[in-house]
């Protein structure tokens, strides 16, 4: 009997490379996209750095949308600088008392009257010599107050802004902290040049009271602007852009204390105030140009 052998096929090389590489795409078809970020991790840097440019980009080349860090800084800046300031200002300005007097070998200053005099004195007599106030106020039993007020009341700028639009309550919360800001300089230096603040209570109260104050209406502007931003930008870029104006903004805890320290030294506390008080009225007149006035690109935002 014959054996009947069957017809082998000779593939071409053409055709023999595509048999070789079809096994391969479909492998490479199958993969899962989150499969392929190891390879693509030569571009990832590149990739990163141009949506870094594309958001700086997008903050800066709109006019109306790259001043929104103005009053971001106000509120949220001014937020985070009072936090660090507050306590500070208490013990600069009702801590300390300043007299002539005798530093004694212990370490203890006798204040000048009462039979103290400079003959009369075993140490080392000092003039104008800051000393512990004895009746200085517990600054550490108010230091909360501030920030634990400023985030309570956020949330309630958030819902006002959504009821009656967030540059109208901006401008509003901004009048009440140009008041505050003011009122706390006009008696920062009245106290400033009080031989003993403390003499009478109202002096701290007050001063409380107005920190209090400041506290309040940032908080309540840092939901404001929070929901302008939501509404000028789209979903996809209000984020990044409220990431960019809260990074600018944050300076704004190195900035306020540096600035209270430089007035301090200089015996002039109340300048920092009063400098606020006029950047919140530069807020103001811009929040009102871009926002409000009549005839602006977004109104009612």
């Amino acid at each position: 009997m014959a054996l009947v052998t069957a017809p082998v096929a000779t593939l071409s090389r053409q055709e023999q490379e595509e048999h070789t590489a079809a096994p391969h795409a479909v492998e490479t078809a199958a993969k899962k996209p989150e499969d392929n970020v190891e390879d693509e991790g030569s571009g990832s840097g590149s990739v990163h750095h141009s949506q870094l440019d594309d958001i700086f980009t997008l903050t800066l080349t709109r006019l109306d949308k790259s001043v929104l860090p103005v009053p971001d800084l106000m509120c949220f800046g001014s937020f985070i600088g009072y936090s660090g300031s507050f306590p500070k200002l208490i013990v600069d300005l009702f801590g300390y008392l300043t007299a002539d007097g005798c530093l004694q070998s212990a370490g203890d200053f006798v204040p000048a009257g009462n039979g103290v005099t400079e003959a009369t004195c075993s140490g080392e007599w000092k003039l104008n010599y800051d000393y512990p106030n004895p009746n200085a106020p517990n600054g550490s039993a108010v230091a909360w107050l501030g920030a634990a007020v400023g985030s309570l009341i956020r949330p309630v700028g958030g819902i006002m802004a959504d009821k009656y639009g967030g540059a109208k309550m901006t401008n509003i919360a901004i009048i009440w902290c140009t008041i505050a800001a003011f009122g706390q300089g006009a008696l920062v230096q009245t106290v400033s040049r009080m031989e003993d603040p403390t003499s009478n209570s109202a002096y701290y109260g007050l001063f409380v009271f107005l920190f209090i104050n400041l506290f309040a209406c940032c908080g309540f502007m840092n939901g404001t602007t929070f929901r302008t931003i939501g509404v000028l930008f789209p979903p996809e870029e209000s984020g990044p852009v409220l990431g960019w104006s809260s990074a600018i903004a944050s300076y704004g805890a190195f900035v306020i204390p540096v600035m209270f320290g430089i007035a301090l030294q200089a015996g002039n506390p109340q300048i920092t105030f009063y400098g606020l008080g006029g950047y919140y009225v530069t807020c103001f007149i811009v929040n009102f140009w871009y926002y409000l006035r009549p005839g602006c690109e977004k109104p009612g935002v």
